[in-house]
């Protein structure tokens, strides 16, 4: 049996070092506490039994000092019905009993292997039972999914079962079940080959998209509708002269694989009198040094220029009646750049720095 807890008989008043327990201790087994201070038998204090202990050094006036040990077996003076609220080193609501325990009609415990136990002022009192019958049982767990996370493949998978509600009598407890899954390896790139379409018109060239025509319901091969440049540079200036149409610059353009619309960027310098008028004109098709187009007179983009130096280029784009204008898919076109005097005069002019860029506006077929 063990004491917890007292309080041991002798002055705290700073000087004395010498306290009785109030029964015989079970040498080794004093555990002493100044104060809440855990103190070390044999350097702290020593024990000197059954029942005494002497400090190295007095304790401090009014210090708490408290005292657990077991009793030993002989000369014990055992406390009847006492009980310990709270006892020191123990979990608040701790409740320690002191007494003897008595079964008066003895234990059984081969065949019961029960017993009730009543405490009171006279001790503690037990006798045995018949075993307790079985009861009902309780209703079955709830189980539910949880949370399911993705783990790294090749990993190994988890399941994780935790109590939600911990239920009681009449009432189901629960829980969840988190599951790791991992996710499967990375499979191997596969391929696909189209051998033929049947709703496919036309030929697949490299580079080309597919376009659906809802009319009749098929794709048709067609280029990346991108904008193209044609750059002409190092053009040579013209001398002193008078009227007629000089070509400055011509640019031919490749067929393409989709109409286009060729806008024209141009400008050049002119020096001659205050009577010149010279016409800047970008002419689709025809030949050099001509002043109509061999399809129609739309097919040009003009500028009207004084004489003067040569500004930034301006854009012009070639009149849009039907097909005029345009180039057609698979057609190659040139693009004469002229200077055509307009005024009825025919004074000498010459030309210096010029500017020429055709740009192409893909065209839906």
């Amino acid at each position: 049996m063990s004491i917890y807890g007292e309080a041991p008989s002798g002055a705290v008043n700073g000087t004395n070092t010498v306290f009785t327990t109030s029964q015989p201790f079970y040498p080794g087994s004093t555990r002493v506490y100044v104060n809440g201070e855990r103190q070390h038998d044999g350097v702290d204090y020593s024990e000197d039994p059954p029942s005494t202990l002497t400090f190295a050094q007095p304790p401090a006036n009014g210090a708490v000092i408290l005292v657990d040990y077991d009793i030993t077996a002989q000369g014990a003076n055992y406390p009847l019905g006492q009980w310990n609220w709270n006892p020191e080193g123990y979990p608040a609501g701790s409740v320690l009993y002191y007494g003897p325990v008595l079964w008066p009609a003895g234990i059984d415990p081969g065949s019961t292997k029960t017993a009730v136990m009543v405490f009171g002022p006279g001790g503690a009192q037990a006798n045995g039972i018949p075993p307790l019958a079985a009861g009902q049982p309780g209703p079955p767990p709830q189980l539910a999914i949880g949370n399911v996370n993705t783990l790294a493949a090749g990993s190994s998978a988890t399941a994780d079962l935790r109590e939600t509600a911990p239920g009681g009598p009449g009432i189901p407890s629960a829980y969840a079940l988190d599951l790791g899954l991992p996710q499967g390896s990375p499979g191997t790139v596969g391929s696909f080959l189209i051998a033929s379409a049947e709703d496919l018109v036309g030929t697949l060239v490299n580079g080309a998209t597919l376009l659906f025509n809802s009319a009749t319901g098929k794709f048709y091969p067609a280029p990346l509708p991108f904008l193209f440049a044609y750059n002409v540079t190092g053009i040579p200036t013209t001398g002193t002269s008078g009227g007629q149409v000089r070509t400055l610059s011509s640019l031919t353009i490749p067929a393409q694989t989709q109409p286009y619309l060729p806008l024209v960027f141009a400008s050049v310098e002119v020096a001659g009198t205050v009577n010149t008028k010279v016409d800047l004109v970008a002419r689709l098709g025809g030949a050099p040094n001509t002043q109509e187009a061999p399809r129609s007179a739309a097919d040009s983009a003009r500028w009207a220029r004084r004489p003067g130096a040569c500004d930034h280029p301006r854009v012009r784009g070639f009149a849009q009646r039907g097909s005029v204008g345009q180039v057609g898919a698979g057609t190659s076109a040139t693009v004469y750049l002229n200077a055509e005097q307009q005024a009825a005069t025919t004074d000498e002019y010459s030309t210096g720095r010029c500017v020429f860029t055709v740009v192409g506006a893909p065209l839906s077929s």
